[in-house]
Formats: C-alpha cells, structure tokens, sequence
C-alpha cells in the first residue's frame, strides 16, 4: 500500500520506528525528534513546569528501553539531547 502523503521514515508498512531516546515505538516527531508517547509526555512536563534534574549515578544511568527509561529523569533528558544533534 502507498501512503504518499505520509514521510518514507513513518510509512507503516516499513514497520515500528524505535524512539530515539528510549527505543520504544516512536509515535511520531515530537520536540525535534521521533519519539514515543512516553518520552513526549515526559519532554511536555520538563518544558511547561521548567524542570532541573540531578543524576545519583554521575551520569552512568541505563535509560534506554522502556523499562528502564524512567530511572533517572536528567540521564534521559541528556540523551535526548545527544539524540537531537
């Protein structure tokens, strides 16, 4: 089937596109990059309420997949970062 109104990279029949900070299914570009409707709510809340983040761990959390992408809130904002450069 054709979706010709639709970009290549979000054509479903090329399957599930991986958000980019957690590796969940991206629901679409959101805040400059495909990501999941986790990351985006979570991305929503730190612009509207202007929050700042501080890492237990130094910076050496495992926030990738969606188990773990609520671990530590500043390591997946920091990969979001890298993931939108």
């Amino acid at each position: 089937t054709e979706y010709p109104h639709i970009p290549s990279y979000l054509n479903p029949s090329n399957g599930p596109v991986p958000c980019v900070v957690c590796g969940d299914n991206a629901t679409g570009f959101h805040y400059r990059a495909m990501i999941c409707n986790g990351c985006m709510a979570f991305f929503r809340r730190l612009v509207q309420n202007k929050h700042q983040y501080t890492c237990l761990f130094n910076g050496q959390c495992s926030v990738d997949g969606k188990q773990n992408r609520n671990r530590c809130k500043k390591c997946r904002l920091e990969l979001y970062q890298v993931s939108i450069c």
